[in-house]
C-alpha cells in the first residue's frame, strides 16, 4: 500500500476532464508500475497533438471570420463613401447651378435697373420738354406748334449740356429774335439767338446760323464763355448783346455797361420762372 500511494502521488496532476484514470489505464496482468507510467506518458503524447490541432483550427476559423468581417465592413464603408461622393457631386452641381442662376438674375437685375433709370430719365426729359413747350406757347401764343416743339427740345438739350437755365434761354430767344429762326439784325446777328457772323470763324461753325439747333448750340456756348469771363449773369448778358469791347471799356471808366437789353431779358426770365405750368 505504501508503494501504491507513492506511485499515485508521483503522477502528474491533470485538469478535470483530461486526466486519465488509473482505473481506465489499469495494470494489466504482468505489467509493472513503470510500464503503467510509460503507457500513461504515451497516452498523453497521443492526445496532446489533437488538442493543439484543434486550437490552431479554431484560431484559423476566427481569423477567417475576422477577415471576412473586415472585408464586409470595408465594402460597406466603400459603398457608403461612394454614396456620399455621389451626393457631394449632386450638391456641387446644384450649388453651381444656383450660382449661375444668381449671376443671371443679378445681370437681369442690373439690366432692369438700367432700363428703369433710362425710363425715368426719358419721362423726366419729356416732362421738362413739355414744360418748356408750354412756357413757349404761353409767352408766344401765335408760334407755330411744331416750331415751338422743336425749340423746346433743343433748349432742353443744350441748356442741360451747358448747365444753363432753360427759362433764361427762352427769355433770350424771346428778346433776341421773337422765336424767328430767320431773324437778322442790322448788325448782321442771325438766327434764334442772334449769333454774330464772326463767331463762325472763331468756333469753326459750318452750318447756317438760321438753323435752330446751330443757333441755340453755339449761342449757349458763347453765353457760357462770357459767364466765365465776368462771373455775373447781367454783365455776361450785356457782353452777349453788345460785345466784350464796350463792356470792358465801360467797366474801365467805372460806368455801368448794361443797356436796355438786360432789363428786358431779366423781366421775361422772371415771368417764365414764375410760371408753374405742368409742374407738381
Amino acid at each position: 500500500m505504501e508503494a501504491s500511494e507513492r506511485t499515485s502521488s508521483e503522477l502528474p496532476r491533470l485538469s478535470k476532464g483530461t486526466r486519465p484514470s488509473l482505473r481506465k489505464v489499469g495494470l494489466h496482468g504482468g505489467e509493472t508500475k513503470d510500464d503503467a507510467k510509460a503507457n500513461l506518458s504515451a497516452l498523453l503524447r497521443e492526445r496532446a497533438p489533437r488538442f493543439g490541432s484543434a486550437s490552431i483550427f479554431v484560431a484559423i476559423v476566427l481569423q477567417v471570420v475576422v477577415v471576412l468581417g473586415l472585408a464586409a465592413l470595408a465594402r460597406l464603408v466603400s459603398v457608403r463613401l461612394e454614396n456620399l461622393n455621389q451626393l457631394a457631386h449632386a450638391q456641387s452641381d446644384t450649388v453651381e447651378r444656383l450660382v449661375r442662376q444668381s449671376v443671371l438674375l443679378a445681370a437681369d437685375g442690373e439690366t432692369l435697373r438700367g432700363q428703369v433709370a433710362d425710363l425715368r430719365a426719358f419721362v423726366a426729359s419729356r416732362s421738362a420738354e413739355d414744360v418748356i413747350f408750354l412756357k413757349t406757347v404761353i409767352i408766344k401764343p401765335k408760334i407755330d406748334r411744331p416750331r415751338a416743339r422743336e425749340i423746346s427740345r433743343l433748349v432742353h438739350k443744350y441748356a442741360s449740356l451747358h448747365g444753363q437755365d432753360p427759362d433764361l434761354v427762352l427769355a433770350m430767344i424771346a428778346v433776341e429774335s421773337d422765336f424767328n429762326p430767320e431773324a437778322v439784325s442790322h448788325m448782321g446777328a442771325t438766327g434764334l439767338m442772334q449769333v454774330m457772323p464772326q463767331w463762325k470763324k472763331v468756333l469753326g461753325i459750318q452750318e447756317s446760323l438760321t438753323d435752330p439747333e446751330t443757333s441755340i448750340k453755339y449761342g449757349l456756348q458763347i453765353l457760357g464763355f462770357y459767364k466765365s469771363m465776368y462771373k455775373d449773369i447781367e454783365t455776361a448778358l450785356t457782353a452777349y448783346n453788345r460785345g466784350p469791347g464796350p463792356v470792358d471799356s465801360a467797366l474801365m471808366r467805372g460806368r455801368d455797361p448794361t443797356n436796355k437789353y438786360v432789363p428786358r431779358v431779366m423781366k421775361t426770365y422772371e415771368i417764365l420762372k414764375a410760371l408753374t405750368v405742368g409742374e407738381a
